[in-house]
C-alpha cells in the first residue's frame, strides 16, 4: 500500500490501515488489520491459548468496508471457511474484490498465510461516500 490512513476503531476496536483512496466503487481493497494482545477479544477464547474468534475476523472486513464506503448492511454470509488459528500480536492482511451485485469476497491472510476466507453481499447503498468518514 502506497498511501494509507490509519485508524483505530469501528466495532472490532483493531487498528486498520487502509488505503488513502480512489474511494468510489473500488473493486480491488488491501487493508492491514492488527489486534493487539490486550485486545478484550483474546479474552476467555481461550485463556490458555488465545485466538482471535471468528466473528471480529468478519468484523474487521466488514469494518475496513465501512471506513472506506459508509453504512454496512449485511444481506447474506454467503460462506466463512476459517483455515488457520490468529493469535495475539498477529498481522492480518486483508484483501477484498467486490464482485456485482455488491458480492464481496475477502481473504484474510497472516504472513503470507491463508487463515480465513468469505464471500457476503451487501445490502444498501454501499459503497455511499466518495470518501472516508470523518467521524473515527
Amino acid at each position: 500500500m502506497s498511501e494509507c490512513i490509519e485508524f483505530v476503531g469501528g466495532v472490532c476496536g483493531a487498528n486498520i490501515r487502509a488505503p488513502a483512496g480512489p474511494w468510489r466503487n473500488p473493486r480491488r481493497i488491501e487493508a492491514e488489520v492488527f489486534f493487539p494482545a490486550g485486545h478484550p477479544g483474546f479474552q476467555g477464547h481461550f485463556p490458555s491459548h488465545p485466538l482471535l474468534p471468528g466473528f471480529l475476523q468478519i468484523q474487521a472486513v466488514l469494518d475496513v468496508l465501512s471506513f472506506l464506503g459508509g453504512s454496512i448492511d449485511v444481506a447474506t454470509l454467503r460462506e466463512v471457511k476459517f483455515l488457520r488459528p490468529i493469535r495475539p500480536g498477529e498481522r492480518l492482511q486483508i484483501t477484498m474484490d467486490i464482485h456485482p451485485g455488491r458480492v464481496v469476497r475477502a481473504g484474510i491472510h497472516v504472513a503470507g498465510t491463508p487463515a480465513c476466507v468469505l464471500e457476503l453481499e451487501l445490502s444498501g447503498d454501499w459503497p455511499t461516500a466518495g470518501a472516508p468518514s470523518q467521524n473515527r
